[in-house]
């Protein structure tokens, strides 16, 4: 929003709701605001860390506001799933991430909080399965103990031997002679 002079602290509150009306990744139902001097005071409930994030990110959008106190708590809504029903929904998504290699990461839920481990071959299949998880509904963080598998290397020995052609030593046609 641009603005022309200084807002009243009600002209902000109601920019910032409509800067969170307008953000995808905010519920802005769930999010209150209050502005006293330009400080504007975020709280409520937001489903994920991703979504709290957002709605600071908006509020900090707002012209004139200098800035944002986070009173968030993050975690699902009263009526939302309990630990079991979230560690399905954690192996599902990883299960249908296309990054991730099938079977190769573990979850622990306790109280919204994800643990994540096993061994993967790849940095970006390490981060995709993270972000697979972090934006699910009632994860309230992720801690990851996932390991990146070490690349084996080659010994000379071995890319000689690979490069040697097949029959006696020496020949080229690999036949004797």
């Amino acid at each position: 929003m641009f603005s022309t002079g200084t807002c009243s602290d009600r002209e902000l509150r109601r920019s910032i709701l409509q800067e969170l009306a307008f953000e995808p990744r905010v519920d802005g139902a769930r999010i209150h605001v209050d502005v006293e001097g330009a400080i504007a005071a975020l709280s409520g409930r937001a489903p994920t860390e991703v979504a709290a994030s957002a709605a600071r990110e908006a509020a900090l959008r707002v012209a004139g506001v200098r800035s944002v106190v986070d009173q968030i708590s993050i975690g699902p809504a009263a009526e939302s799933a309990a630990d079991a029903d979230l560690a399905r929904a954690v192996r599902d998504a990883l299960a249908w991430d296309v990054v991730v290699p099938r079977g190769s990461i573990r979850c622990e839920v306790r109280e919204g909080w994800v643990r994540l481990a096993g061994e993967v071959d790849r940095w970006l299949e390490r981060e995709g399965a993270i972000c697979a998880v972090v934006r699910l509904e009632g994860v309230r963080g992720v801690s990851s103990e996932i390991r990146i598998r070490p690349r084996r290397q080659e010994t000379t020995e071995a890319r000689a031997a690979q490069a040697e052609p097949r029959g006696a030593p020496g020949a080229t046609d690999g036949t004797p002679g």
